[in-house]
């Protein structure tokens, strides 16, 4: 049994974990204020339940991810981040009191040790005041927090407002650009191209889809690209994916990509933004010489492109 589901319900524990997927996905798509708002009211669920029994919830797993928003370039505040990690840890450090080596091994442990290089001293203040008191009872890391503050001999001027200067490695934040990368999951990414001055809201639901089906979008736009090698930047993503999905409403750069895709041994799935319920073929022309049929039309994107993304992706990998 995992530390969230403890003290839950099986319905409370599936809308606990519908908020933190969804928050998950909110910030995989860099909707930061969106994933923040989930993750809050994940808090707000559990602390609701956990006062109406006046038995303890674990919640390390929100405090956990709202650490990790706050290191979001658009969203970057070196403070709140440290201190929704130091809450996660209080929170694995409690729920992990029987063991508390395990909490050692867990995701906040790792970030603050490694990444951040946290005061060593601090975190064993930390659990040596946790080890006083009876972890039934601590419902709230943030009591802890400020009593580990309060005892913290080594610098007085520490406080929750700049938490932050704990740490010696400063500056961790996740940038807004894509660095390259050699590891790549071949069998899960899927490219996505189109004009992106006129069509990216159609792109970007694009990319939803495919991240909710459990696979990794890649856009061109995403990435740092050299200015002078946009084209193969391009054609050097497209070769990295197994699937392309290719919006042809509007004439882009598309046409290249959509011609190498069948070099790569890509099956590239087309669709197009259908204006009238009259309209059976896209703004696009030329698509003839590629020798591409069968494009998709959809008149709603919020409906109609789903159903067409998972029939393609489920057949491709069938096959």
């Amino acid at each position: 049994m995992s530390l969230d589901s403890q003290g839950l319900t099986e319905e409370e524990y599936e809308k606990s974990m519908g908020l933190l997927r969804e928050a998950g996905i909110s910030i995989f798509l860099r909707r930061i204020d969106q994933a923040i708002r989930l993750l809050s009211e994940d808090l707000s669920l559990r602390y609701s339940i956990q006062n109406n029994r006046t038995r303890r919830i674990h919640k390390g797993a929100a405090y956990y991810n709202l650490g990790v928003c706050y290191l979001f370039e658009e969203k970057l505040d070196e403070n709140k981040a440290v201190d929704n990690f130091l809450l996660a840890y209080i929170e694995d450090c409690i729920s992990n009191a029987l063991s508390p080596e395990l909490a050692e091994f867990m995701d906040a442990a790792r970030l603050l040790r490694t990444n951040l290089g946290i005061d060593p001293d601090f975190l064993t203040i930390l659990r040596l005041i946790i080890s006083t008191r009876d972890s039934a009872t601590l419902f709230d890391p943030r009591e802890v927090l400020q009593s580990v503050l309060h005892s913290y001999e080594k610098e007085k001027s520490i406080s929750e407002a700049n938490v932050a200067a704990l740490c010696k490695f400063r500056g961790l934040r996740i940038p807004r650009k894509i660095e390259f990368i050699k590891a790549l999951d071949w069998e899960k990414r899927v490219f996505i191209g189109g004009n992106y001055a006129t069509q990216t809201s159609n792109l970007l639901k694009i990319k939803e889809i495919v991240t909710r089906l459990g696979f990794e979008p890649v856009i061109v736009d995403d990435y740092v690209v050299p200015e002078d090698k946009v084209r193969h930047f391009s054609l050097m993503l497209l070769h990295s994916c197994r699937f392309a999905i290719f919006d042809i409403t509007v004439a882009g750069g598309q046409y290249v990509e959509i011609e190498r895709a069948r070099d790569y041994g890509i099956k590239p799935l087309l669709v197009f933004s259908a204006d009238s319920t009259r309209r059976e073929s896209p703004f696009t022309s030329g698509l003839k010489m590629l020798e591409i049929e069968n494009s998709k039309a959809y008149r709603d994107m919020e409906t109609d492109l789903e159903p067409y993304i998972r029939e393609y992706l489920s057949s491709s990998v069938s096959e």
